[in-house]
């Protein structure tokens, strides 16, 4: 896998929604530092470049997250240093759990080292590790900012039509049906009044923010959990959403395909998650871009797991 160019794509992706200056200085500092550490078989002091190289684009990243993630405005970044933005981070738990080992892992492995060494020397293997390190870093990182992006859109979407979610309110939320019912019926809504499904290079990290940011929108009182850690004997589970209301919960699991040849194997993945949770409400939700109006179909499945019956809302659009 070519990580520069997977970046690239995300990067010319987060343009469409925040034309930030610090995107094109995040490629620019990694591709640079690839070239340093090819020039550096013939030069092994180039490999202190890729780590210079690197930490600027683990800066210029804290601050694009610092923006979108944090919410700021950017006179305020102009004003704010790169440890505090770090500080920030690490103190307010706002980067996902994956998004936080390898910034702390950089962050005290390569940035702090040769920030603070002016006389430390690295060899060809510390520069590649830096390198796939900070590209790791970025890459999750973009993606989360991508969802952020793609949930205030919804939001705002949603803002600027309050008559309508007003009466999606009134028509979903206030009968007397199950959490999982209610949920599927606000996805249902969520796919007929959504046009930017029918856009093919729309991303399932997006929709997820869209999805997340709709839900949330319907309802203040949904307790929405992304990505909830489950332990399981020597494993662990991240189902995409576990949602929780009046005493309820039900869990909910995206795909962005549906494929035939997989349905089983999806729908046992959301039963683990059932069954490990002790759950029994689970929604699994196929969702494609096409072309027109989006159309979805519901059904429902119920199985019986010791003893304990589990039921299991198929949505396909």
């Amino acid at each position: 896998m070519d990580i520069s160019s997977e970046i690239k794509k995300q990067i010319n992706n987060i343009k469409f929604e925040d034309n930030s200056v610090y995107l094109d200085q995040i490629l620019n500092h990694i591709d640079r530092a690839e070239k340093y550490y090819i020039q550096g078989q013939q030069d092994e002091h180039f490999f202190n470049d890729v780590i210079y190289r690197s930490n600027q684009a683990f800066e210029g990243a804290l601050k694009e997250a610092y923006k979108v993630l944090a919410s700021k405005e950017e006179g305020e970044l102009n004003n704010t240093t790169p440890y505090k933005i770090e500080t920030h981070f690490k103190e307010n738990l706002i980067f996902r759990e994956r998004v936080l080992q390898l910034f702390e892992n950089y962050r005290q492995e390569w940035r702090n080292k040769s920030t603070h060494d002016y006389k430390i020397i690295f060899n060809e293997s510390e520069a590649f590790i830096a390198l796939t390190s900070v590209s790791s870093f970025v890459h999750l990182l973009l993606k989360q900012i991508q969802e952020k992006l793609a949930f205030n859109k919804e939001q705002k979407i949603l803002q600027e039509q309050k008559e309508s979610l007003e009466q999606l309110k009134r028509t979903v939320l206030k009968i007397n049906i199950t959490l999982a019912e209610k949920i599927s019926r606000l996805l249902n809504q969520f796919i007929e009044r959504n046009e930017f499904l029918t856009k093919e290079s729309l991303t399932e990290i997006e929709i997820l923010g869209m999805i997340h940011g709709f839900l949330s929108m319907t309802n203040d009182e949904f307790d929405i959990v992304r990505e909830p850690k489950i332990k399981i004997n020597n494993g662990i589970l991240r189902p995409d959403f576990i949602i929780e209301y009046d005493n309820e919960k039900v869990i909910l699991e995206i795909k962005k395909r549906f494929d035939k040849q997989r349905l089983e194997s999806d729908k046992e993945q959301v039963l683990l998650y059932l069954e490990s949770t002790e759950i029994t409400q689970g929604i699994l939700y196929f969702i494609k871009t096409v072309e027109g109006k989006p159309f979805a179909s519901i059904s429902t499945e119920t199985y019986k797991r010791n003893n304990i019956e589990y039921k299991l809302f198929i949505i396909k659009t």
